[in-house]
């Protein structure tokens, strides 16, 4: 029933907010199973709901960013929390198109986290 519950709550969320970016929609959908989206899909009456789930799907579910902490570490970064909020600016930065490359990456982590130490 929990599930259930978090499927509706996703799906009338999309309803008052259509103009979510990519990132927001991967972090809605990510923590239910294909079984709740499809659930989600199949229920709604809202074509922008199954367009973001969709999207989910083909160009979201799979998206990664390609540093990772070892990668943090060999920069300089001390391990810590700030792994994560680097990690996830990364995958968000992915998510939305604004990072494409490697060296875009090892860039917006040197911007964000390393000149304002």
């Amino acid at each position: 029933m929990e599930g259930r519950a978090r499927a509706i709550s996703i799906a009338q969320g999309f309803y008052r907010n259509q103009d979510l970016k990519p990132s927001e929609i991967y972090h809605l959908l990510e923590a239910l199973n294909q079984e709740w989206l499809l659930f989600i899909m199949a229920k709604t009456e809202q074509e922008e709901t199954r367009r973001a789930i969709s999207l989910y799907f083909r160009n979201l579910k799979e998206v990664r960013p390609e540093l990772r902490g070892k990668d943090l570490k060999d920069m300089g970064i001390t391990p810590g929390p700030v792994y994560r909020e680097i990690l996830d600016g990364l995958l968000d930065g992915r998510l939305n198109g604004e990072l494409s490359s490697r060296e875009e990456e090892v860039e917006f982590v040197r911007k964000r986290f390393m000149e304002a130490s």
